[in-house]
C-alpha cells in the first residue's frame, strides 16, 4: 500500500546524487520556515503494486503557516497539514484525497528541532486512510548526515532522513503487517526536501526529485 506523503513533505527517482560528506557541516535546523507563495515541484514516480500508480509532476504550494496545498499529477488535490507544537516539533496530518478521508489520530512527525546528524527519534502510528482501511504500528527516524544532492532544480547541501515504519494494516477482509521504509534529504536553502524514495513490504515504491522551486 502507498502511504500518502507530505513533507514534506513527499520525497524520489534518483537522477544524480553524490553522498559524499560536506566540507563543513552546516547548524542544526532549528526551524522550518513558513513563507506563504513558495512553491515546489517535484516529478513524482510509482511502482504501485497494491494501488494505481500516479506518475508526474507533483506541485507544492505554501498556502498558509502550518498548510501545503498539493496537486497530484492525477488532477486530485490533497491538503497536507503541517502542524508545529509547543516545542517546535513539526507533524503531518492529512485532509481529504481523491474523495477519501485521511487522518492521522496520533501525530506523525517528521523532524524534531533542532535537526542535526545522530538524532532519532520514534513515536506510535494511527492513521484512519478512508474506505475501510488504515494502519497502526511504529515509526522510527534518524538523520544521518549532511550530503551533497543533484536534482534537477539543482545542487543543495541536504540532510538525510531515514525512516523506518511497522505497520499493521486494518483492510476490508483482515489484517496485515509491513514495513514501510523512506529516506528523504531536507534542504535548509529549499525550505523542503529536494529528493526522496520510499519503498515498502508489499512491492510499492515512489520517488520524487525537485525539478523547480518559487521562493519568496
Amino acid at each position: 500500500m502507498l502511504l500518502p506523503r507530505v513533507l514534506i513533505v513527499g520525497a524520489l527517482a534518483v537522477l544524480c546524487t553524490g553522498a559524499a560528506p560536506a566540507p563543513t557541516d552546516p547548524p542544526p535546523v532549528t526551524s522550518f520556515p513558513c513563507d506563504v507563495g513558495d512553491v515546489w515541484t517535484y516529478n513524482f514516480v510509482s511502482n504501485a503494486i497494491t494501488g494505481k500508480p500516479l506518475n508526474g509532476d507533483e506541485t507544492f504550494t505554501q498556502t498558509d503557516c502550518g498548510v501545503r496545498r498539493v496537486l497530484h499529477p492525477s488532477g486530485a488535490f490533497i491538503k497536507p497539514d503541517l502542524i508545529s507544537d509547543a516545542d517546535g516539533n513539526v507533524y503531518s496530518g492529512y485532509g481529504v484525497f481523491n474523495g477519501l478521508p485521511e487522518k492521522f489520530n496520533k501525530p506523525l512527525p517528521y523532524g524534531r528541532l533542532p535537526l542535526a546528524p545522530g538524532q532519532s527519534w520514534g513515536s506510535a502510528l494511527d492513521a484512519d486512510l478512508g474506505g475501510g482501511t488504515g494502519f497502526t504500528g511504529t515509526g522510527h527516524w534518524r538523520a544521518v548526515d549532511w550530503e551533497t544532492v543533484t536534482v534537477p532544480a539543482g545542487t543543495y547541501l541536504a540532510l538525510r532522513v531515514e525512516l523506518k515504519m511497522d505497520l499493521d494494516f486494518s483492510v476490508q477482509g483482515g489484517d496485515i503487517q509491513g514495513t514501510y521504509q523512506e529516506t528523504s534529504w531536507y534542504s535548509p536553502d529549499a525550505r523542503n526536501y529536494v529528493k526522496a524514495v520510499a519503498s515498502d513490504s508489499f512491492g510499492d515504491s515512489t520517488t520524487r526529485v525537485l525539478t523547480a522551486a518559487t521562493l519568496k
